[in-house]
């Protein structure tokens, strides 16, 4: 369905190369193939997402850079320059991490003009680096990842705590990420979570699979004072969804005079307490602090009290050990997690067994559109990669560091 009639494939040790475009192109990945070892608060808020977002990816037009250009262009200066050296005719080794979410896979290696390897483990990631590789299309980060040929870091994911961005940058390394394209859907499992908490869903799933009828009691969001922190796009599609629901709605954001979405009333991080104190329902949709500390610890839960919380940002944004303690001590009424402080989530965690918490495994963004609106960012990007255009959520430009 997605392959290219034009491509060609090989595989070597365990890992497959695919070149799209000219048979040049493929042979020269053939021959390439010969040698040994080739093979997840939101970001701040920015532009609307596009709406063509949402129809199948279109391929750029073939346009030929002549060599001569090519040859004269400057060396980038900066990470924030387009590459001077690959015209659209020349082959860019992309290599596809395994675990990329469903579909971006697929549309990725549907480009023309990619030398496409696919390693099967992390370690064959950092060979495929290794061995040429300039493209890495990767929500994960390994320090065996670094090597003279990578060029551009593209990852699907919104986040990008998971990178050494300023040594990246320092080896003139872009690095680009998928803000924006989980918007809906992120939003939409938040609301879901939320929804569960307050109608006690998780009690009514436990006497489900105990058939044990018992009438839990339930609350409601009409009335309710809800606070988004590190309200950007996601927080924006949350809070139009709450548009009807009859609540309160304010966010946080660590400059509020940035803010121009649908939500009036914007708080800053320095009044972070006081929200707590004023909120029934706290929902996390910030990126994780540049330091990796809490954002929200036992004062902050001793201030929402009685309420709900509900994280789809970064697991580090919440002490763990505090909010067990508050779930424990009956202060809290309940917590909906989609992601945690370590990753799988450890099966001795007490999150597990708490009565009170709905575990969701990091999956808030995970659906079958995912892919097909993912290509678009990365399409864009690549079309800047060949010196054709501008960039797309470009780390240290549109995205503030």
């Amino acid at each position: 369905m997605f392959a290219s009639s034009r491509s060609r494939s090989t595989t070597r040790a365990g890992v497959s190369i695919t070149s799209t475009g000219s048979p040049t192109q493929a042979a020269g990945a053939f021959i390439m193939a010969g040698s040994p070892g080739i093979c997840g608060v939101d970001p701040p808020s920015l532009a609307p997402v596009p709406e063509e977002w949402n129809i199948p990816a279109t391929r750029p037009p073939g346009l030929v850079i002549p060599a001569l250009l090519r040859m004269m262009a400057p060396n980038r200066a900066s990470p924030l320059a387009p590459h001077p050296t690959k015209g659209p005719a020349m082959s860019i080794s992309v290599v596809l991490h395994p675990k990329l979410p469903e579909g971006v896979r697929e549309y990725v290696s549907a480009l023309p003009g990619l030398q496409i390897v696919t390693p099967q483990d992390d370690e064959g990631v950092a060979r495929a680096l290794q061995d040429g590789g300039e493209v890495l299309v990767s929500f994960i980060w390994n320090e065996s990842y670094l090597s003279p040929s990578l060029k551009w870091v593209a990852s699907p994911s919104a986040g990008f705590d998971q990178f050494p961005v300023a040594e990246l940058h320092a080896r003139d390394v872009v690095i680009t990420t998928g803000a924006g394209v989980h918007a809906d859907a992120v939003a939409e499992h938040a609301f879901a979570l939320m929804l569960a908490l307050t109608r006690n869903l998780g009690t009514a799933a436990r006497n489900m699979a105990e058939a044990k009828w018992q009438r839990p009691l339930c609350d409601e969001v009409f009335g309710k004072k809800i606070a988004i922190v590190g309200i950007g796009r996601i927080g924006d599609a949350f809070a139009r969804r709450l548009d009807g629901w009859g609540a309160e709605v304010v966010g946080v954001k660590r400059n509020p005079a940035t803010y121009s979405g649908p939500v009036e009333v914007i708080h800053p991080v320095s009044a972070l307490r006081e929200v707590c104190d004023w909120a029934d329902i706290l929902i996390l949709t910030s990126p994780a602090q540049v330091d990796g500390s809490a954002l929200i610890g036992a004062a902050e839960l001793e201030a929402l009290g009685a309420g709900w919380i509900v994280n789809i940002g970064r697991g580090s944004l919440i002490d763990e050990t505090a909010l067990i303690a508050a779930l424990d001590s009956g202060e809290l009424r309940g917590a909906g997690l989609d992601v945690f402080s370590k990753e799988p989530l450890p099966a001795d965690s007490p999150l597990w067994t708490s009565p009170k918490v709905l575990v969701s495994p990091h999956v808030a963004g995970s659906t079958p559109a995912f892919g097909k609106r993912y290509v678009k960012v990365f399409e864009t990007n690549l079309a800047a990669y060949r010196g054709q255009g501008e960039w797309m959520n470009l780390l240290g430009r549109d995205i503030p560091l």
